[in-house]
């Protein structure tokens, strides 16, 4: 279901994401609203961005490390929690 997805696009966000978007654009989920597949898209988004500030803190060198890392896990949170608001997913 939508909760399923949503974890789905969320684990998927911490791997390569564009094998996943591709299969979402391309239409391999028939029975899936828009909403849903925008929110899948955005929580994978969200989450490959937390990695990527992961990669950041560990391999950067210069003192702007500090506020990229925390813009790309801000960006990061905000997307997967519009992504969750869009497709109707809440896991409260």
């Amino acid at each position: 279901g939508k909760s399923g997805l949503a974890m789905l696009s969320f684990a998927v966000g911490f791997t390569d994401i564009d094998p996943f978007i591709l299969s979402v654009l391309g239409g391999h989920f028939p029975h899936v609203s828009m909403q849903e597949l925008t929110g899948a898209i955005l929580i994978a988004a969200g989450s490959n961005n937390i990695l990527k500030a992961g990669y950041t803190a560990i391999f950067g060198k210069h003192a702007v490390v500090r506020c990229v890392v925390v813009y790309l896990v801000l960006l990061g949170l905000v997307s997967i929690g519009w992504g969750f608001f869009i497709s109707g997913t809440f896991l409260l």
